[in-house]
C-alpha cells in the first residue's frame, strides 16, 4: 500500500494518496500498531497542506493529541515535527509575524496570531523537550525508526541514532542568526577561547549561563551533547563530525580577538585525538581551508601576515590525496589542491 501511496504522490494524485492514506491510518488504529499510526498521520499532515494550505490549526491539533497519546520515542519524533512545523509557519510568514507587538501571556492554542517572540520560545521549547532524555534517544539507532523519519533527510553515517537527527535538526534551528533576536542584559556571547578547546577537554568542561533562552548556548550544549555520546561508541565518523562542526559554529560566532588563529590551533591539536586515517584526514582537510582562507590577510604594511599559509594548506591536502579516505573527502582535497594551484 506504501508504494501505491508514494506512486500516487510522484503523480500528482494527492487527494486519492490521502484517501489511502487515512485507511491505513484507521486499519493502524483498528491493530494498535503504533508505528503505522505514526506514519500515516505523517503523510497525511504532509497530503493534508498540500491539498488545504488553511489546514495548518487542523493539522497542529492532531500533533498536539499524537503527543499526548504517544510514547518515548515517538513522543520526542512528535515534538520535533511541532517544533518544524511551527518552524516552517513562521518562515513563511516571517515579515508578516515579524510586525506583530509582542503579546503577553500569548494564546498557545491560536498559534496564528502569535508575535515572533512567542514562535521562537516555543519551537526552542518543542527542541528542548524532543531532546530529552538524550542518553535513552541515542541508545536508539536511526533503521529501527527509519520509517517515522519520511521528512528528515537521513546520513546514517552521521546520524547513526535518534538523538543525532532530532540534534541536528535542532542545531539548524539554533544557529540561525535570524533566531536569535532577543538581546538581555546578561545576554550570552561566545568571547571565551575556552569553546575552541579539544573535544575531550570540551566534553569535560561545565557550560554556564544566565542567559537560558540563548540560542547560541543551546547549540554549544547540543554539540557537547553529541560529542559526549559519539566518543563513547566504536564508531568515530559522528565524533568527528560533530567536533568539527562545533569548532566551525565557534569560530563564526567567536568575538574575541584572533579568531582565526585559535580556530587554527584548535584544528592542529584535533588531529591528536583520533587514530583512524580518514578522521584525521577529515581533520586535515579542514585545517587546509583554515590556511587557505587566511592567505592573503595582509599587515598594515600592505605584506602578506601569512606567507606560507598557501604552502601548509598545499602539502595538507596533497597528503590526504595519498590516504584511503572517503569519496566526499578526496575530492574536496582535490578541489582545495586545484584552487591553490591556479595562478594568482
Amino acid at each position: 500500500m506504501w508504494q501505491t501511496i508514494e506512486q500516487l504522490e510522484i503523480e500528482g494524485k494527492v487527494t486519492t494518496a490521502l484517501k489511502k492514506v487515512n485507511e491505513l491510518h484507521q486499519k493502524a488504529v483498528n491493530q494498535k500498531n503504533d508505528v503505522q499510526q505514526l506514519k500515516s498521520l505523517l503523510f497525511r499532515w504532509k497530503f493534508m497542506q498540500i491539498i488545504d494550505e488553511k489546514s495548518q490549526i487542523n493539522t497542529l491539533n492532531e500533533l498536539n493529541t499524537a503527543i499526548e497519546k504517544h510514547s518515548f520515542p515517538n513522543k520526542q519524533l512528535l515534538h520535533m515535527y511541532k517544533a518544524h512545523f511551527l518552524e516552517s509557519y513562521l518562515n513563511d510568514n516571517y515579515l508578516r509575524i515579524s510586525d506583530r507587538t509582542a503579546t503577553v501571556d500569548a494564546n498557545l492554542k491560536s498559534f496564528q496570531t502569535w508575535d515572533l517572540n512567542t514562535f521562537l520560545a516555543e519551537i526552542s521549547t518543542q527542541y528542548n523537550k524532543a531532546l530529552t532524555p538524550a542518553v535513552a534517544l541515542a541508545n536508539i539507532n536511526t533503521t529501527s525508526i527509519s520509517e517515522l523519519l519520511i521528512t528528515v533527510p537521513i546520513s546514517r553515517k552521521f546520524k547513526p541514532t535518534a538523538y543525532d537527527i532530532i540534534a541536528h535538526k535542532a542545531l539548524k534551528f539554533y544557529k540561525n542568526p535570524r533566531n536569535r533576536i532577543n538581546k538581555p542584559k546578561d545576554e550570552f556571547l561566545i568571547t571565551s577561547s575556552s569553546y575552541f578547546a579539544t573535544s575531550s577537554n570540551f566534553i569535560k568542561s561545565k557550560l554556564n549561563t544566565t542567559d537560558h533562552a540563548s540560542l547560541l548556548f543551546k547549540a554549544l550544549e547540543t554539540y557537547q551533547q553529541l560529542e559526549k555520546i559519539h566518543s563513547q561508541q566504536k564508531s568515530t565518523v559522528a565524533w568527528v563530525n560533530a567536533a568539527l562542526k562545533r569548532l566551525q559554529f565557534v569560530k563564526a560566532n567567536h568575538l574575541g580577538p584572533e579568531t582565526e588563529s585559535l580556530y587554527i590551533e584548535s584544528l592542529k591539536n584535533l588531529t591528536y585525538e583520533f587514530k583512524k586515517a580518514n578522521d584525521i584526514a577529515k581533520i586535515n582537510l579542514a585545517l587546509a581551508k583554515a590556511y587557505r582562507n587566511s592567505a592573503f590577510a595582509k599587515n598594515a604594511d600592505g605584506k602578506l601576515k601569512h606567507p606560507d599559509f598557501n604552502t601548509l594548506a598545499l602539502n595538507l591536502v596533497t597528503a590526504v590525496e595519498a590516504q584511503n579516505v572517503d569519496t566526499q573527502t578526496l575530492i574536496e582535497a582535490k578541489n582545495l589542491k586545484n584552487q591553490i594551484l591556479q595562478k594568482k
